[in-house]
């Protein structure tokens, strides 16, 4: 019995070696591996849902979150991202940069539509010449070593300079250096020969650390043989676009300044002038002024006159894509007027008074060009009408009734010819 709980104690010994020296292999054995390959057209760095399989995977990359993220998110496991490379070209600028540049594609997908960060992700290079446009994504059930590589480099110019400058930030190229591939094979012989002239000759202990480190070749190395490239090459920032964004317009309503006010009285022109200001990604906030007419407001020179002054401030809500302020929009508006109108041929009492209303607004934005809109919509909502009626006599006014008026009435049409200025090119998330 003694003989035998020796034995059984022996090999659990040994197992508990062999489990603490080969940490990721006993955890893939536990937990199987489990990968999504996410493939690329050719020369295109654009993640396309419908090409090949990429709905199959990327619904089933979904389902595997949705039951592992918290995992993922605290760190206990994450995702290695490989990109593939063919072999002759692991010192091609150009492949290198691809590599890097589709690794980044995905992981920026994963972190947008998931909530992930860097942290949660390696990233290695592998040479294969049939998964070149292919990148790989491989669930490891324990957390990242401190060897691993987590650093995702690529240029937007394809430009030596701009290579050059992108590769040389990785402190070496991430290959997969457990791939055997004969490359590797060859540094690692290199490595054990240093080594054992060192144990031979003695050396002393100042030498480099690069006489004797594993690692790929330095971008100094690399060549400059372009391969086929796509036009819409784009970065971590793979999912964003330059755009012309305004901060401030100004704009005049062609209608009001005809005279034209609902239903359909044509009257006075009205001159008016709106500043907007586009905030936030789809909403805009304008303030507007009115009056008529614009000279001799407060004099009286003739029988009948059309005198109108006035404020609005409406904000409204953008239905199109964010920060271009342009389609359909809607919002809400508040308004505070005067007037003071008598027309003879009508009648001979005059009214005067004040205008107080709020409602809704709804309308469409044509873009002219970057910066010159036209814009269409109406006003309608509660408006209240207070004041009273008078009568001129001999020079003199006699006020006559008050005037309260109230109910849901169209406010206003607008035709407006806008101009857009204070903007900025901005990098916008499409």
């Amino acid at each position: 019995m003694t003989e035998i709980n020796k034995r059984i104690g022996i090999v659990f010994v040994l197992l508990g070696i062999f489990l603490s020296a080969t940490p990721s292999s006993a955890q893939d054995l536990i937990h199987p591996e489990i990968s999504f390959d996410i493939s690329f057209p050719g020369g295109s760095s654009i993640l396309e849902t419908n090409f090949q399989n990429n709905n199959l995977e990327l619904g089933n990359i979904r389902d595997f979150v949705n039951h592992n993220k918290y995992n993922i998110q605290s760190g206990n496991s994450h995702f290695v991202i490989v990109s593939y490379i063919k072999d002759n070209q692991r010192n091609n600028l150009y492949a290198i940069n691809r590599s890097s540049l589709l690794a980044s594609v995905v992981r920026a997908y994963l972190k947008t539509r998931y909530g992930f960060n860097n942290s949660n992700f390696s990233f290695v290079i592998r040479p294969d010449a049939e998964l070149s446009d292919l990148v790989r994504l491989e669930f490891k059930p324990y957390s990242i070593k401190p060897i691993d590589n987590q650093d995702i480099y690529f240029a937007l110019k394809p430009t030596y300079q701009e290579l050059v400058s992108a590769i040389s930030r990785y402190r070496s190229i991430p290959y997969d250096l457990n791939e055997e591939t004969e490359v590797v094979k060859g540094e690692r012989e290199v490595h054990i020969e240093e080594e054992r002239v060192v144990e031979e000759n003695a050396l002393e202990p100042d030498v480099s650390e690069k006489q004797v480190q594993n690692k790929a070749p330095s971008p100094d190395s690399l060549s400059y043989t372009p391969i086929e490239q796509s036009d819409t090459l784009v970065s971590e920032k793979e999912i964003l676009k330059k755009q012309y964004v305004s901060f401030a317009g100004m704009k005049t309503n062609l209608i009001n300044l005809a005279g034209v006010t609902p239903p359909a009285i044509v009257a006075k022109p009205v001159y008016n002038i709106t500043l907007e200001f586009y905030y936030l990604k789809r909403s805009s906030i304008a303030i507007e002024g009115y009056i008529s007419p614009l000279l001799k407001h407060s004099k009286i020179d003739s029988d009948s006159w059309f005198k109108r002054s006035g404020i609005a401030v409406e904000n409204r809500i953008w239905i199109g894509s964010p920060y271009k302020y342009k389609g359909f929009y809607a919002g809400l508006y508040g308004l505070y007027g005067e007037f003071d109108i008598r027309d003879i041929e009508k009648s001979e009492e005059g009214e005067t008074g004040s205008i107080y209303s709020f409602g809704l607004s709804i309308g469409y934005a044509l873009p002219i060009s970057k910066r010159i809109f036209l814009e269409a919509g109406i006003r309608g909502g509660y408006q209240r009408e207070t004041g009273t009626t008078y009568l001129i006599r001999d020079g003199g006014f006699y006020l006559l009734d008050p005037i309260n008026k109230a109910g849901l009435r169209l406010v206003n049409y607008n035709f407006s010819f806008v101009y857009r200025f204070l903007g900025k090119q901005k990098n916008i998330r499409r």
